[in-house]
């Protein structure tokens, strides 16, 4: 809201310089409803402040004009009691809800009629390492339908005949959520989960050292795939003793340590599953590896 003020007031200026005249935009211009009793105060006395140094007065004590924020819940407020005025020209906020909305928002006659696309937003803060790194879009829709609508991107200003969801001109098509694939493929699953402390799972820089201090090993040991080695390319193995007997294992030092400490780490789990399958600490927690 401080920033739309100042920039309108900034707009008015300029005008004024052309034609001359009084200031008439004021924060009494400007309602706000906003849930957090702190950040309500915190706008008060941003919009004081701005006014102060926008109209260049030396001192605004007392306040005279009022800073029209509510503390309220805007989704169960009736907006009007919020408001002195019979007539809002412009509605904007930051609601988390709306990217879910477009298609119902389109299907009740909503209308983008203009918008930019997405950009950094910076603070002010002198020390970069504190700079927000937050990205931002602005839309501007009604129910009014423009025949000229805009689309800013990169200081650039580019015609459009409609805007749709994505903020791109082109027609009203929301993507949609489906849980069945439109195509024959195989079904993405959650894979098997080792929930081992890392004790079942070898590293590709230690694989040549572990199989040199125990051969046998060697048939025991598995490419691991998961969703960060296969996105990331990275080599990782695991120990995968389902066939192996309770004596083999024993017999293998370096894999019997690894199972013993796995079966410690599930012992001191606070889940009642991890613990239960410290009884078989040889294998992964959750097994969903398909028979070959």
């Amino acid at each position: 809201m401080t920033e739309t003020y100042i920039s309108i007031r900034k707009l008015e200026d300029r005008i004024l310089k052309k034609i001359g005249g009084s200031i008439r935009v004021s924060i009494e211009n400007f309602y706000g409803i906003e849930i957090n009793d702190f950040a309500v105060q915190i706008s008060k006395l941003a919009l004081w402040i701005s006014e102060h140094q926008m109209n260049g007065t030396e001192n605004f004590l007392p306040l005279k004009r009022n800073a029209n924020i509510v503390e309220a819940d805007s989704l169960e407020i009736d907006w009007k009691s919020a408001t002195k005025s019979k007539r809002i020209d412009f509605i904007m906020g930051n609601p988390p809800y709306v990217g879910y909305l477009w298609k119902d928002l389109f299907e009740d006659g909503i209308r983008i009629n203009f918008a930019h696309r997405s950009f950094k937003w910076n603070n002010e803060s002198p020390d970069r390492k504190h700079v927000a790194q937050v990205h931002c879009i602005v839309v501007g829709f009604s129910r009014f339908d423009r025949a000229q609508k805009w689309i800013f991107e990169n200081g650039e200003r580019i015609a459009a005949s409609q805007i749709n969801a994505y903020l791109i001109d082109a027609q009203m098509t929301c993507v949609e959520i489906h849980r069945e694939s439109l195509t024959d493929v195989p079904k993405a699953r959650m894979g098997s989960m080792p929930r081992d402390g890392r004790n079942l799972i070898i590293e590709a820089e230690d694989l040549d050292a572990f199989i040199e201090r125990a051969p046998r090993s060697k048939k025991f040991i598995r490419k691991l795939v998961g969703g960060e080695e296969f996105i990331k390319n990275i080599p990782r193995y695991c120990l995968w003793l389902i066939d192996a007997e309770p004596n083999e294992i024993k017999s293998i030092k370096p894999i019997y340590e690894r199972v013993e400490a796995c079966r410690k780490f599930r012992l001191s789990s606070k889940k009642i599953p991890t613990q239960i399958s410290a009884k078989t600490a040889w294998l992964f927690q959750e097994i969903r590896q398909p028979s070959m």
